[in-house]
């Protein structure tokens, strides 16, 4: 449900860039949003992977440890999507060109814009498709999308002939913040986010981080696919590092998934 909000976000978007901008600028957003879409759409899977758990647990009405296993994938999720943020924002200076081609050059600014919407989805997918749809409290869940893409629409047919296509990447982000804090206060007495503050300021030091060191790789070298593959490995290979020594939740989740096997 939450990749399809942001499908029928885009479609939204795409069609009104279209109306009030130009062809153009549909193409640059369009590129932008395939980039986020494959993002986003690594780490839903995590989501759906757990969803028949979740549904079992409530089905058993064992609801404590349903909240610790929504709490958890937070958690996890969290530190995932953070590091894909960063890291896209770190290889796109050359790795768009390099894909796109030259007269591509304006999406490097609009997907290190748009980079944010990974961590953004990533969260609205854990309270909505892990929490609220499991619990069957589908009011709320589609209210927060309603809510989102009113004030989206909204917003563009106010600023996109004015401002311009970063304007609809912007309402995007604004969509995707309005979605996930009407999920939050929703839940807000049942989750406690509070528990997990601590890791997400770690993988927000452990991203920006592995991005100045990713970002200095991908303006000083050539852009090959081995070169970003290179940035890739290094880039995994810091966040990795600073997850584990800073002992976040998803380090200690991973290493129990490890035991186990």
């Amino acid at each position: 449900m939450p990749q399809t909000s942001v499908t029928l976000n885009s479609l939204i978007n795409q069609n009104m860039i279209a109306y009030f901008d130009s062809i153009t600028s549909l193409g640059y957003f369009t590129q932008t949003n395939k980039f986020t879409g494959i993002s986003i759409s690594i780490v839903i899977s995590i989501g759906t992977v757990m969803l028949p758990r979740m549904s079992n647990l409530v089905a058993r009405k064992e609801y404590s440890k349903f909240t610790d296993y929504v709490t958890k994938s937070i958690n996890i999720s969290s530190g995932i999507s953070i590091a894909i943020m960063f890291g896209l924002m770190a290889i796109a200076p050359k790795f768009t060109t390099f894909f796109l081609g030259a007269q591509y050059k304006f999406v490097i600014h609009l997907l290190v814009l748009s980079s944010p919407i990974v961590v953004l989805v990533t969260w609205s997918n854990v309270l909505g498709q892990q929490y609220l749809i499991p619990l069957n409290r589908m009011k709320i869940f589609t209210i927060s999308l309603i809510c989102g893409n009113l004030v989206n629409v909204s917003l563009n047919l106010i600023l996109l002939p004015k401002m311009g296509v970063e304007i609809s990447i912007i309402n995007q982000l604004i969509n995707e913040i309005i979605i996930v804090g009407i999920q939050f206060i929703s839940v807000r007495k049942e989750i406690k986010i509070n528990i997990i503050l601590g890791d997400l300021i770690k993988y927000f030091f452990a991203g920006i981080i592995m991005f100045i060191a990713v970002l200095y790789l991908n303006l000083q070298l050539p852009m090959t696919i081995f070169t970003l593959l290179i940035e890739i490995g290094i880039g995994v290979l810091i966040y990795s590092m600073l997850v584990i020594s800073l002992k976040t939740g998803l380090y200690k989740e991973l290493k129990k998934i490890i035991k186990i096997r």
